[in-house]
């Protein structure tokens, strides 16, 4: 009996950074207890890639793919269809995009399952009724079809103590994900107890915030830590401070560098400051806009004020900050976004500050705005090859004309050349006719022929491509 099952992450040339595939690494721990044999391949797509993969389907059970609203949709469903074709497989997807639109998902001819939610619970009962040709009707957590009709079952419902389940590091190359500064990923959570209309986790995890122990985390990380020249750790949960008495023992006992996301409402200065004492190197907050009216669309629970201080405290304790920003937000006009420039403007030369963004809005499916946007006039994509084409990159809502968004790309380079020469604090002085130019552009929202933006992108072009 077939007991091998692939467990696969594809990813499209455009992505910054390969960060372990966690849902894949905990699936994989509940298929090995229960007696199957897991292989995870997280890689490119190319066509090497479909070559091997194809070759290891051949005597696979099943093969999962993990899936994400993002262009890695396009060449999954590609790898899917020559799967069927070729080796007649059991294809499963899963992941946050699957689960949010199983409905749709499981209509492609090439998806024969889709697991909703937690894998860990599901996984198992379909693999053993795949193997076993029982039933599988009942099985909470999955979409399927049966006569040409699609299903979508009750839920499974929650792991309630994490712990019961471990990521199988040693079914990746940890190496890959390492980076120059040796920094190791880990999610050491689950959701988040927030409703910022635009974030999955509504939908997805209901508001239910879970955790492994503090004594899980430790050992963990520590394990890999003697077996690889880990230098640093990066908390890349949702919402790490959730409990900041966990956060602070766990950083505590491990003792090394680390960073995370924060909410701005969970600043205070004695949180900070015992952080500082702990090795916090950065703290990623997601300011989104400088609008307190956009921050009460967006259901952020936050102010601008409360951003400001949580970075001004952040900053006195020599900690590093990156704030996140975001527009094309319904409801949002022109002086909002002049707000969040401003905003930004501030935060930059004030506090030394990174910034993401401001990145146009991705209205997800499963999120409260994303239904927001299709009220307003927006079309959503219909189809899992349209959700391919999804991205940033393609912004296509109504709320913005071309003009606009040829200006809001202007100002993003503007600020991220800005934010640059903040960093450069050796070379300040050459940089200061330049600076003074972008301070202005920001000032008086002049984006009109940004020749010296250009040219300083230029230069650190032709100095990076000469290294």
């Amino acid at each position: 009996m077939k007991n091998k099952i692939l467990l696969i992450c594809l990813e499209v040339k455009e992505t910054p950074r390969l960060y372990p595939a966690f849902g894949l690494m905990y699936i994989a721990d509940a298929l090995i207890k229960n007696g199957y044999e897991a292989k995870i391949i997280h890689d490119y797509a190319s066509a090497d890639v479909f070559k091997r993969i194809i070759e290891e389907a051949k005597d696979a059970l099943i093969v999962c793919f993990t899936t994400k609203t993002s262009p890695r949709l396009k060449p999954i469903s590609e790898l899917s269809k020559i799967l069927k074709k070729e080796n007649k497989n059991i294809i499963v997807w899963g992941g946050v995009h699957a689960s949010l639109t199983a409905e749709d998902t499981i209509k492609n001819d090439f998806v024969d399952f889709v697991v909703i939610g937690e894998g860990e619970l599901s996984m198992p009962k379909l693999a053993d009724a795949v193997a076993k040709n029982k039933p599988y009707e009942k099985i909470k957590g999955i979409a399927y079809k049966k006569d040409g009709k699609a299903f979508i079952n009750e839920q499974s419902g929650f792991i309630k103590n994490l712990d019961e389940y471990s990521p199988r590091w040693e079914l990746i190359d940890l190496e890959r994900y390492l980076g120059d500064e040796k920094e190791l990923v880990v999610i050491e959570s689950r959701g988040c107890p927030s409703r910022c209309s635009y974030c999955y986790n509504v939908s997805f995890n209901k508001r239910i915030w879970r955790a492994h122990s503090v004594e899980f985390v430790v050992n963990m990380v520590n394990g890999l830590k003697k077996m690889h020249e880990i230098r640093s750790v990066a908390f890349y949960s949702d919402n790490f401070v959730v409990n900041k008495k966990r956060a602070r023992d766990i950083v505590s006992e491990l003792n090394m560098p680390w960073s995370a996301e924060i909410r701005a409402d969970y600043f205070d200065e004695y949180f900070i400051m015992s952080l500082r004492g702990l090795k916090c190197k950065r703290l990623y907050i997601g300011a989104e806009s400088g609008s307190d009216k956009v921050l009460g669309i967006l259901k952020k629970d936050v102010k601008t004020s409360q951003v400001e201080r949580a970075v001004k405290i952040a900053r006195e304790n020599n900690i590093e900050v990156t704030c996140a920003f975001m527009t094309g937000i319904p409801g949002e006009d022109e002086k909002d976004r002049n707000m969040t420039i401003d905003f930004i403007h501030r935060l930059v030369n004030e506090y030394k500050v990174d910034i993401d963004g401001p990145k146009f809005l991705n209205p997800y499916p499963g999120t409260e705005i994303y239904n927001e946007c299709i009220k307003k006039g927006w079309v959503a994509p219909k189809d899992t090859l349209e959700w391919a084409r999804y991205s940033r990159m393609t912004y296509n809502l109504p709320f913005l004309s071309k003009k606009e968004i040829k200006k809001i790309k202007k100002y993003q380079r503007v600020i991220a050349l800005l934010v640059y020469i903040n960093s450069r604090r050796t070379l300040k002085n050459i940089f200061l006719p330049l600076k003074m130019l972008l301070d202005y552009r920001l000032d008086n929202k002049v984006t009109a022929l940004p020749i010296e933006v250009y040219l300083l992108q230029f230069l650190l072009n032709v100095r990076r491509i000469t290294r």
